[in-house]
């Protein structure tokens, strides 16, 4: 198994609680404790701490066995020559289930997760979340699903606004603002079964640019599959039927 390694100037530690505020809110799996060693001459020349996951990739700096990446304010990302990680080796504990996708290293069993589903209500196709939810109790007093868990709440209002979007493309917006946006979506859809943000990304060459991908990844989970087919069902002669909206 190959993981990445990860490069902080100017630190001797950073704790779990840290990780987010260096941009490594993606990079280790529930319940890991990064393996921190500090280092006096690092990737640029200066004194910093390397993380990794030991399980994954051998703690430390070796500058002769590593490829380093520059990832934007002082971060950096590693991995050693020859063991690039692919896949299979960044897969989470906690899978979402979801579509296969394929992306730009020849890989097409990514996994997107689906996080909006679909129902019809009778006055017309409404989205229900397809993260895990809350358990709630009904009018009646029986258990029924309730809110999103709080960890997927911001995933779940993203996938609301893009659909948005994507439904309404006269909307006035800058297209490469909507394409960074869109990208950046695509990422964090992806780090959700994945441990990559956009610098492992980048270094695995997952990506082209423009992306194709990207529009594919956030309908996906959207579930635009499901939508269409309960669309059909309902309305095979092809007539409108309305989305009753988000929640």
């Amino acid at each position: 198994m190959n993981g990445f390694l990860y490069y902080i100037p100017n630190r001797q530690a950073v704790p779990t609680e840290d990780l987010a505020a260096v941009g490594l809110a993606h990079a280790f799996d529930e319940g890991v404790t990064p393996t921190a060693c500090p280092v006096t001459h690092g990737p640029d020349g200066a004194g910093g701490v390397v993380l990794s996951d030991s399980a994954r990739a051998k703690p430390g700096y070796y500058p002769d066995q590593q490829t380093w990446l520059a990832a934007g304010n002082g971060l950096q990302v590693g991995w050693y020559k020859g063991e690039m990680p692919t896949r299979a080796d960044l897969g989470r504990r906690r899978m979402l289930d979801g579509y296969h996708v394929a992306l730009a290293d020849g890989d097409d069993k990514w996994i997107v997760p689906v996080i909006r589903s679909w129902e019809e209500n009778g006055k017309g196709i409404v989205p229900l979340p397809a993260v895990p939810r809350r358990k709630a109790l009904d009018a009646t007093g029986k258990l029924c699903a309730g809110d999103v868990l709080p960890q997927y709440e911001s995933i779940w209002r993203s996938i609301a606004e893009v659909w948005d979007e994507l439904s309404n493309p006269d909307q006035p917006a800058a297209a490469e603002d909507l394409d960074d946006k869109r990208d950046m979506l695509a990422i964090e859809l992806l780090a959700m079964n994945y441990l990559i943000g956009p610098a492992e990304v980048v270094a695995m060459g997952l990506f082209e640019h423009p992306n194709p991908a990207t529009a594919l990844i956030i309908l996906l989970a959207c579930d635009q599959p499901g939508y269409a087919a309960i669309k059909k069902k309902a309305d095979p002669a092809g007539g409108c039927m309305s989305d009753g909206g988000a929640d």
